[in-house]
């Protein structure tokens, strides 16, 4: 695998994680009467379900209709087919996996582990 391969396999997997629960609506903190109510890691807004605490169904109805996160999915698990199906193309012999991948990476042209020479 390149270090462009892994790089934005790396941000792909950041961004399903980032619309998993966060830790305070887990069930355990539910459970153990923690009392999770607070602001959304992703937006800020404050998240509660109109009870003392919010359950992971209120951060999953919020990531849903304010983050999207159906769509976001998807365009993750597209993003890692598109770069399967290039990187197959490749070792077949074909010679245009360098310049798309570099393409699907400048969204993160601002993390700190962005190679600039991925720059197209």
């Amino acid at each position: 695998m390149s270090a462009l391969t892994g790089f934005l396999l790396a941000r792909i997997a950041d961004e399903e994680r980032r619309l998993d629960a966060p830790d305070w609506v887990s069930v355990e903190s539910v459970r153990d009467g923690w009392g999770s109510r607070g602001p959304c890691p992703l937006c800020d807004a404050y998240l509660s379900d109109g009870t003392e605490v919010a359950t992971e169904a209120g951060w999953y109805d919020h990531a849903e209709h304010a983050h999207r996160r159906r769509f976001v999915l998807a365009e993750c698990e597209a993003k890692r087919r598109i770069i399967e199906t290039i990187t197959e193309h490749d070792r077949l012999g074909y010679d245009y996996a360098g310049p798309i991948l570099e393409l699907l990476a400048l969204p993160y042209a601002d993390h700190p582990d962005y190679d600039s020479a991925w720059r197209v």
